[in-house]
């Protein structure tokens, strides 16, 4: 636990120290570990626990959204928000900020399905889908429905 700890503040690999939160005291930092352990049936001590019986996937998981199919924009903003806006809503590592329209627009003549397939793979400095390993594709298209609305 006092290596993941110490890796966390120091920060490892692609991973800032402190997560990037700078604000963040060894406690926090602390807590935060334990509660990932725990959602991965982990403890301190390394043991796991036994897994959980898996629950049958809904008939449309994993099912790519048709070519021009329709989007929610409310859930591609809740998803903008917690997953896009840190590198979109600011520009950083050279990511087009929404609402900026000719920085968008050669994007946007490249066609949803390019863009979305752009986000899931990532591009540049993004990682794959934006470094949130658990949005799946239709939570992606939603965002970058969401970004484009915002940048036309």
């Amino acid at each position: 636990m006092d290596t993941l700890v110490a890796n966390a503040i120091r920060g490892k690999g692609a991973m800032p120290p402190k997560g990037g939160n700078m604000a963040l005291g060894e406690a926090e930092i602390r807590a935060a570990i334990e509660h990932m352990l725990r959602e991965t049936g982990l403890s301190a001590g390394g043991a796991a626990k036994p897994a959980p019986e898996p629950e049958p996937a809904p008939a449309a998981a994993g099912s790519a959204a048709p070519a021009g199919g329709s989007t929610d924009l409310a859930a591609g903003e809740r998803v903008y928000q917690s997953a896009c806006f840190a590198c979109h809503g600011t520009g950083a590592a050279g990511a087009p900020k929404v609402g900026d329209k000719a920085a968008w627009k050669d994007r946007i003549a490249q066609g949803m399905d390019a863009l979305v397939a752009n986000a899931i793979r990532g591009k540049g400095a993004m990682p794959p889908k934006g470094g949130r390993a658990d949005l799946d594709e239709r939570a992606i298209r939603d965002a970058v429905a969401y970004m484009v609305s915002k940048s036309r």
